[in-house]
């Protein structure tokens, strides 16, 4: 061993000393190992300073490692979380969907037996009323869950928004002002109007309150749209990677200056029912994510506290062949809400509060009906039926037989009876991998008795005209 200063006092030559000799208070020194540079803190020489070169890369590229798997770990559970907290939610509110379907039948049918003016009048449109706003709370959970219904369509981002300004600007808090920043002739996105209009509408909510509550006389909320690249490694909370990397993405985006996220918030702003404020349900974010996920797309956060937010979402561009939707349907009258039906209709449901208003409903509009609690039941009230069936009414989740096989038999039995579908799930969740041709319609859970039998006429029209 021998030490640097002593060799420089001496005029001593490095290159003399024996093979393996170490030098100490020797400078730190930059090593290339396999092309990489590693910074040694140590005055050693010959197989010494690459050996210990060689355990620095060991170390780094350990570490690196180490680091990799762990966000893979994060990741997973971060996916883990997502999908226990949906299954939850879509239960949840399939169930709901169920009850209130009692609520909302009994209080319409209740209301057209009292007179328009009494009092009795008032408390049911109450009653109607307040059932709505669960309803609308039940699809705020299917659509965190995935359940939501989702009917796709081509659509032009910038002009989907362009509609909607007028109800934003009185929406949004008197303290803020909105800025619309929308990019012309963007490429279109499948996807489903409604439930785009939703994430518009509640990120611009959520930017309102931050606004409100950021301590000064007025604030600013920017929603913009245009096109970007997905970039490497771009930072999405929760971990999302729907969307390869480097994938050219049409984006929402929604900007405040209000009084931006807390950085412990920031990881469980899109949990069901986690809010800050004082007032709110919590699903106004959560919501937000699971369509962004129904859609196959990415959100985006970036937030300081006090600092303001943004949130970006980044949707996949349909493809080229698509075009431009058309509104043929749009404005067309209501056919059926007067009409009178005739024959008879089996309404096969495992639930038997939604068995006894659907037979209420019916018998209203002038149908017979016949009821099951089964599929194995409901088929065989088909065999022994008369032969005045007409339509059949099955719920898609139910014990016993599955939804398919109820389908193949009543098809085999009653050819030509058309089926209408119904489940509190959305209809692209619940009828995926059943063939078009064995049912006619769907009617999702929970439905007004109108909305029940406009869509039983047009599917016994399209049947019998």
């Amino acid at each position: 061993m021998f030490d640097l200063v002593q060799l420089q006092r001496f005029g001593l030559d490095r290159s003399r000393l024996p093979p393996g000799s170490i030098i100490i208070n020797e400078p730190p020194t930059w090593v290339a190992v396999n092309r990489r540079q590693i910074w040694v803190a140590a005055g050693v020489t010959g197989g010494v300073l690459a050996g210990l070169a060689a355990l620095a890369l060991h170390i780094q590229l350990r570490r690196r490692a180490e680091a990799g798997r762990y966000a893979l770990e994060e990741k997973l559970r971060e996916h883990q979380k997502l999908e226990s907290m949906g299954i939850m939610a879509g239960g949840i509110a399939h169930d709901f969907n169920n009850l209130l379907m009692n609520v909302l039948g009994n209080a319409s049918l209740a209301r057209t037996d009292v007179p328009p003016d009494s009092t009795a009048a008032r408390c049911l449109q109450d009653i109607e009323k307040v059932g709505r706003q669960a309803a609308t709370l039940t699809q705020q959970l299917l659509a965190y869950s995935g359940h939501g219904k989702l009917a796709t369509e081509p659509l032009d981002l910038s002009k989907l928004i362009a509609t909607m300004a007028p109800l934003m600007e009185r929406a949004i808090s008197k303290k803020a002002r909105l800025h619309l920043a929308l990019s012309p002739g963007l490429p279109r996105i499948d996807g489903d109007a409604a439930q785009l209009r939703q994430v518009v509408m509640n990120l611009v909510a959520n930017a309102s309150e931050a606004v409100e509550g950021g301590g000064r006389p007025s604030g600013e909320i920017r929603l913009g749209t245009g096109v970007t690249m997905l970039e490497p490694g771009s930072v999405t909370v929760p971990k999302l990677d729907n969307l390869p990397a480097a994938q050219t993405c049409v984006y929402i985006e929604v900007v405040d200056d209000g009084v931006g996220i807390p950085a412990k918030d920031l990881p469980r702003i899109f949990d069901p029912f986690f809010t800050s404020k004082r007032t709110g349900r919590g699903l106004g974010l959560a919501a937000v994510l699971g369509i962004v996920r129904g859609h196959g797309g990415v959100l985006q956060v970036h937030s300081r506290e006090g600092h303001g937010a943004r949130f970006r979402v980044l949707l996949p561009p349909a493809a080229a062949s698509e075009t431009e939707p058309t509104a043929a349907d749009e404005g067309s009258p209501d056919p059926a809400r007067d009409r009178r039906g005739s024959g008879t209709v089996v309404v096969i449901d495992d639930e038997e509060s939604v068995r006894n208003v659907c037979t209420a409903i019916l018998h209203r509009a002038g149908f017979s009906v016949l009821t099951a609690r089964s599929g194995p039941d409901g088929i065989e009230l088909l065999r022994r039926s008369p032969p005045g069936v007409r339509a059949v009414l099955l719920n898609l989740t139910m014990p016993e037989m599955s939804v398919a096989a109820a389908l193949a038999e009543i098809a085999r039995i009653a050819p030509g009876v058309p089926v209408v579908l119904s489940s509190g799930f959305g209809r692209v969740d619940t009828t995926t991998g059943l063939s078009p041709d064995r049912y006619a319609g769907f009617i999702q859970k929970p439905y007004t008795p109108d909305g029940l039998i406009r869509e039983l006429h047009r599917v016994l029209d399209a049947a019998f005209g």
